[in-house]
C-alpha cells in the first residue's frame, strides 16, 4: 500500500484539478489512510467535487489498488473545518 501512495495521490490530484494537492498519511497498524486536501492554490473551491462524492471515488480508487479491503479512508477537507 505504501508504494502505491504516490500513484494514488497523483491520481486524486488529477481528479481534483485546479492546483489542489493531496497529503497522504498511512497508518498500517490501524488500517487507516488519511488524505489531507490542500486547496491553498485553488482559485475555485466550489468547482471541486463535494466531499461525499470525493469520499466515494477515492475509497473505490484505494480499494482497487489495495489487496486489503480493511483500510479506512478519511478525507480532511478544508472546506469543512472550523
Amino acid at each position: 500500500m505504501v508504494e502505491d501512495l504516490h500513484s494514488i495521490s497523483s491520481t486524486i490530484e488529477e481528479l481534483l484539478g485546479d492546483g489542489a494537492r493531496v497529503h497522504p498519511t498511512f497508518e498500517p497498524a490501524q488500517f487507516l489512510l488519511r488524505l489531507r486536501l490542500d486547496f491553498s492554490s485553488v482559485e475555485c473551491q466550489d468547482c471541486i467535487l463535494p466531499t461525499d462524492v470525493l469520499q466515494e471515488v477515492i475509497t473505490n480508487l484505494v480499494y482497487e489498488n489495495s489487496p486489503d479491503p480493511r483500510f479506512v479512508v478519511i478525507i480532511d477537507d478544508p472546506r469543512h473545518q472550523s
